[in-house]
């Protein structure tokens, strides 16, 4: 995940501050809720997002698009 932020980074030239990188043993729950408000693009497996989603984390309504990267993985 961490390539796909540099990535986005060098080619639409986001700023960083504005991307969250988001995995299970990097970011507890808690941390996660907070990005989900602070952020605009994030980086996450679909694990992450499903279980976000299912806990209140994630403001699903408020997501205008999402790739998914490991799709095999999403299913």
């Amino acid at each position: 995940v961490a390539q796909q932020v540099k990535a986005v980074h060098d080619t639409i030239g986001v700023d960083q501050v504005k991307m969250c990188l988001m995995t299970s043993t990097t970011s507890p729950a808690s941390a996660r809720a907070e990005q989900w408000h602070a952020c605009r693009i994030f980086f996450a497996v679909p694990q992450i997002v499903e279980s976000d989603i299912r806990h209140g984390i994630c403001p699903a309504a408020s997501v205008v698009l999402l790739v998914v990267d490991e799709a095999h993985r999403a299913v």
